[in-house]
């Protein structure tokens, strides 16, 4: 399985070349680029199966990245997860990601993206930190008032066309695409 958290079109880029390398792992977007970028990454430029990819616009931060997609990664039961940041990001990612999925037996490889994005401060990690730790005392109740609204994430879920850092991108209206967090349950 390879998870993108959030962060930009150059971690989308990193993970439609890994699920290149590794053809039967699914990818999970957790609020990343648009939905068109996402198909214009992942089909146009990659060559990717659309029907691998699952799209989730909830998260806001990374600790919501985390739990959002836990359900998911849960009921796909991997042992590893690759797990696509920058190097600045993965010291935060790796501290949230032990607490959040390494406590219900999730193991991370990192596949980190050098010279994009910057050092994030030990303050931050130990606040978000202390955040995962309430998650796991109160569990959603924690995080649910903090994800995007239904109304944002059916609007993204609608876009059709959008500019992003490689151009134009533009999605075709189809039956199959990716699974959405309500059809994880269904498969």
């Amino acid at each position: 399985m390879i998870i993108v958290l959030g962060g930009g079109i150059r971690r989308e880029m990193a993970a439609a070349q890994l699920a290149q390398i590794h053809p039967p792992l699914p990818v999970i977007i957790s609020s990343g680029s648009t939905y068109p970028c996402l198909y214009r990454v992942f089909v146009k430029e990659a060559g990717v199966d659309w029907r691998r990819v699952t799209v989730d616009f909830r998260a806001v931060d990374t600790l919501t990245n985390f739990t959002a997609v836990l359900p998911y990664v849960q009921s796909r039961q991997p042992r590893k997860v690759f797990v696509v940041a920058t190097e600045g990001h993965w010291p935060r990612a790796a501290a949230l990601g032990w607490l959040i999925w390494g406590s219900r037996g999730i193991a991370m490889e990192p596949v980190l993206i050098k010279g994009v994005g910057h050092e994030e401060s030990w303050g931050k990690t130990l606040v978000d930190s202390l955040r995962a730790i309430g998650w796991l005392a109160l569990g959603n109740r924690m995080v649910d008032h903090l994800y995007h609204s239904p109304t944002y994430v059916e609007t993204q879920k609608q876009l059709r066309s959008s500019r992003c850092e490689i151009g134009e991108a533009t999605v075709p209206d189809f039956n199959s695409g990716p699974l959405w967090p309500s059809e994880w349950n269904n498969q």
